[in-house]
């Protein structure tokens, strides 16, 4: 069987549990359509060691790690969020640039195939990340979420990107009991305009927190104890989502939630994905939660738009799983 590793923003916190539940989602996704497609998988997770029963990862810690691992599988798939972006002031230490470059190169010296797959591409303003990323996806297959990934590829990477769609909409949608509230999903940014009144003009409303750092800000404005989090697993927030009758969030990951579940929505803030997600479904956007009205709560995705975007990132997965099996004809292990 070949193994395909898979390197994402997903990392593990000390207490044994996803620091970010989106990118978690979004991993555990992908691991579980590359297993439907017959390869085994092995996730490398770059933070703490993850507790039993979250799926089959490998503590990575440092380059030495990385080859020893590199070893063991046939391919690598680089993605699963936006893995381009400038996430750190400094982008050569702890950043998302300096992962994919470094996976990247350690692929090559290993001679073990790579791609990038699902990812988005925030704007890059420095020179530095652009090089950085430059080099990384050189000669690399790249299938990027959506058409304001793929310009920017051309204009900021020099790279001819494919276009596919976010990796969550590979995903099998489950059922679940209604509990008839208003789900908000802030991310940190926009919590300060997260008001308990705005909870009360909206009640009934749970609290979805993707992010491990959210929690405390969390549970500081809730009206009562229905908050989950990524300590919960996005399992669990998929739940909650599910049988919601609504979804206001300025994270990116609760709203392709929501639209999987049919739910209407609400986007909240103007960083460059949500701006992306609205656009691309036409969901209706405010600058902060302070402008919601609880008269015109949310409204329906494009349904067409969002059909074409799942058919797309089928297609895309396809392509990736041919690539993987032309460029591993044998599927032997290094």
């Amino acid at each position: 069987m070949k193994v395909v590793a898979i390197v994402s923003a997903d990392r593990t916190s000390a207490t044994g549990a996803p620091i970010n539940a989106g990118d978690a989602l979004l991993t555990d996704v992908l691991a579980g359509a590359l297993e439907e497609a017959g390869f085994g998988t092995l996730v490398l997770d770059f933070g703490s060691p993850r507790r039993e029963g979250l799926g089959v990862r490998r503590h990575v810690s440092g380059v030495r790690a990385l080859f020893r691992a590199l070893k063991e599988v046939d391919f690598v798939v680089i993605g699963g969020g936006t893995m381009i972006q400038e996430d750190s002031d400094r982008l050569l230490r702890g950043s998302l640039m300096r992962l994919c470059l470094v996976v990247s190169s350690a692929c090559r010296v290993a001679r073990v195939p790579a791609a990038f797959f699902a990812v988005g591409i925030d704007p890059l303003p420095r020179r530095v990340a652009r090089v950085g990323y430059r080099a990384a996806v050189w000669r690399r297959s790249v299938w990027v979420r959506d058409r304001w990934s793929q310009d920017r590829a051309a204009r900021l990477l020099g790279h001819t990107a494919r276009l596919g769609g976010d990796a969550a909409l590979l995903m099998t949608v489950r059922e679940a009991d209604s509990h008839g509230d208003i789900v908000l999903a802030p991310n940190r940014g926009s919590r300060k305009s997260l008001s308990e009144d705005l909870q009360v003009r909206l009640a009934p409303s749970a609290l979805v927190g993707m992010s491990h750092g959210e929690i405390d800000d969390l549970e500081g404005v809730a009206q009562r104890g229905n908050v989950t989090t990524s300590l919960d697993g996005w399992e669990r927030i998929d739940e909650v989502i599910a049988g919601s009758r609504g979804v206001v969030a300025s994270r990116m990951h609760a709203l392709y939630l929501g639209a999987l579940h049919s739910k209407p929505l609400l986007a909240v803030g103007r960083g460059e994905k949500i701006r992306a997600f609205a656009r691309e479904f036409e969901v209706p956007m405010v600058d902060s939660f302070e402008d919601v009205d609880s008269e015109r709560l949310c409204e329906q995705v494009d349904a067409e738009a969002f059909d074409k975007a799942r058919e797309r990132a089928r297609v895309a997965f396809s392509s990736l799983v041919q690539e993987i099996n032309n460029k591993t004809p044998n599927g032997s292990i290094r």
